[in-house]
Order: structure tokens, then sequence, then C-alpha cells
């Protein structure tokens, strides 16, 4: 009976253990995808035109792109 009782307990504490573990790359895991997340966040930031002139000037050099591909047909 104490061996039956000493094994359950060495089980119990390799699955404490276990159990510990993958909470910790849990964590790491959502720590990596909140970093993904905001660094994503930053680039689009960073790639938004800052002013109405730079979208006025985007839409212009779009328009011009497609009417140059018109006049080619």
């Amino acid at each position: 009976m104490l061996k039956f009782l000493i094994e359950i307990s060495i089980i119990i504490l390799v699955l404490k253990i276990i159990i510990r573990k993958k909470i910790i790359w849990i964590i790491l895991l959502l720590l990596l995808i909140l970093l993904i997340a905001f660094l994503s966040a930053v680039t689009l930031f960073i790639n938004l035109p800052r002013s109405t002139d730079e979208v006025n000037d985007k839409e212009k050099e779009i328009n011009i792109l497609n009417n140059n591909e018109v006049s080619y047909k």
C-alpha cells in the first residue's frame, strides 16, 4: 500500500511539473502573439498616409496609372 501511494505521489509530481511547463509555454506563445500583433499594428501605422495631401497624391498616381493602362489598350 505504501509503495502504491509513493508511485501515485511521484506521478502527481511529474504531472504538476508538466502542467507548469505547459503553462509557461502557453504564456510565451501568448506573448509572441501579442508581439506580432503589436508589430503589425506599428507597421500599418507607419505605412498610413500622414495627411490628405498625401492621399490626394496617391489617388493622382493611381489615376495616372489607370489612364496609362487604358491608353495602351
